[in-house]
């Protein structure tokens, strides 16, 4: 069974196309009327997933529970603070940095629309929320990518044809997407498309982790909603008022209506309730200090720190931790929740630019997170300088100029030496030993004249006075 694609491609067409046996077609020429942008960056009717509480649970009212707002935030905002750059690896281990390479200029400016920073925000907030980041790879005739345009997970389905060719359909919206992309096919190559995804369960697309976790959001969306929803009813729990006599409908719904108008809403916090005579207010439901309900708000925000692997006193709990523990909590998150996501980065662009190929790797910059305080740098300098770390990279790393060559010299402890060296051995010392030469055994002496330490003299033959006789 053959597809059909509605559009044709700039580059040249892969082989991927011609083994698959798809068929390409010119699309249609057509246009659109009316606003194309959409009042959110995630739409509402893509990919939600229903909770036991009621709410529907996708990118836009996933972000919209403070907890995962501020999950995604921070991780999304700091590995976008490292900046990527190309290397080439050298035989004796180092690296020099590439600067002739088509990759390169897309490292800084992805488009024409982003920086690298805005880019990768996106992206790795798709990556979080969704498990998949996808960006299309714009390329000229000779096949070098140009441009890359980052495209919201929800409008991106994989299609696998019958001979294991894998292509991504992208459904296009807003006028300046469908700009960009008019000479890309409906159905996108598997090559030309640079596709970040987490833990998988097939190995072509990620796991979605609000899809998985939906209810453990939902719950802290509900309690969110039904927190303001009580404050804006008044900040009390609901209740009912009993007569002592028959009301009819009327008086009832006036009543209702009158105590709703006097004390719903923060304008009538605290306000006086003025009831008709006969008439008893009795609360239906537990309070809010019986409800803990603060409480299994906290619980539900830690909950969402450990789905996203992120310390929960960086959202706002658990604020009450040494400083020594979110010491050791920063270096947690760093090696264990950061650099996931560097290592899908830089093996991606390995993997879908064949860079191994060539020698080449992308790297990104961790210098900015692995600033230390003041105290502590200038001691790790200290270290350094103790032979592998120069005056210039120092001056460098701490946004300075350099010195000058004389700022390029390695510098070595005067009271250090390499253990087999003649220093060590006692060589060339006065009465020095050395156990490895036969020759050099003396008897202990003076570390002057060599005399031992009975006080006998040197030979007469090397011009000593003679030993002194009994």
């Amino acid at each position: 069974m053959s597809l059909s694609l509605t559009a044709t491609r700039e580059w040249p067409v892969r082989t991927a196309f011609a083994r698959s046996g798809l068929k390409m077609r010119r699309e249609p020429t057509f246009s659109r009327s009316g606003s194309s942008s959409t009042p959110f960056a995630f739409s509402d009717n893509w990919w939600s997933s229903p909770s036991l509480t009621g709410v529907n649970i996708n990118m836009q009212t996933a972000l919209q529970v403070s907890a995962v707002m501020a999950c995604v935030g921070i991780i999304s905002e700091d590995v976008s603070k490292l900046q990527p750059a190309l290397y080439r690896r050298r035989a004796d281990g180092g690296k020099d940095a590439v600067t002739d390479h088509p990759l390169v200029p897309l490292l800084t400016r992805p488009n024409d629309w982003q920086t690298w920073f805005e880019f990768c925000q996106m992206q790795i907030a798709a990556l979080l929320l969704r498990g998949n980041a996808y960006t299309v790879l714009l390329r000229n005739r000779r096949g070098d990518p140009i441009m890359f345009v980052p495209i919201n997970p929800d409008r991106v389905s994989l299609w696998e044809a019958p001979t294991g060719d894998l292509f991504f359909v992208v459904t296009r919206t807003g006028l300046h997407e469908l700009a960009v992309l008019q000479n890309v096919p409906l159905f996108v190559p598997y090559e030309d498309v640079l596709h970040w995804k987490g833990l998988s369960g097939t190995g072509l697309l990620g796991v979605s982790k609000i899809a998985m976790c939906r209810e453990a959001i939902g719950l802290a969306a509900a309690m969110e909603q039904l927190m303001s929803r009580t404050v804006g009813r008044g900040a009390k729990p609901s209740g009912m008022f009993v007569a002592d006599k028959k009301v009819s409908d009327e008086i009832g719904l006036k009543l209702k209506a009158q105590f709703q108008q006097r004390n719903a809403g923060l304008e009538n916090a605290g306000d006086v309730i003025v009831v008709e005579k006969g008439l008893e207010w009795k609360p239906l439901s537990l309070t809010m200090a019986d409800m803990q309900f603060l409480a299994g708000r906290n619980y539900q925000n830690v909950d969402i720190a450990r789905i996203f692997r992120v310390p929960a006193y960086m959202i706002g709990e658990d604020s009450k931790i040494s400083r020594a523990n979110q010491t050791q909590m920063a270096q947690d998150y760093l090696n264990n929740t950061l650099m996931t996501y560097v290592d899908i980065i830089e093996q991606r662009f390995a993997f879908t630019f064949g860079l191994e190929a060539e020698g080449l790797f992308v790297s990104l910059n961790l210098a900015k997170i692995l600033r230390a305080d003041l105290a502590a740098r200038y001691a790790a300098y200290r270290i350094g300088q103790m032979g592998w770390l120069t005056i210039n990279e120092i001056r460098i790393a701490e946004g300075m100029n350099p010195i000058g060559p004389e700022g390029d010299v390695v510098m070595r402890p005067v009271n250090m030496a390499p253990a087999n060296s003649d220093v060590f051995l006692g060589q060339n010392l006065p009465g020095g030993n050395d156990p490895q030469n036969p020759d050099d055994q003396t008897e202990p002496g003076s570390d002057v004249t060599g005399d031992g330490a009975e006080g006998g003299g040197r030979p007469p033959e090397d011009g000593g006075d003679p030993a002194p006789s009994d």
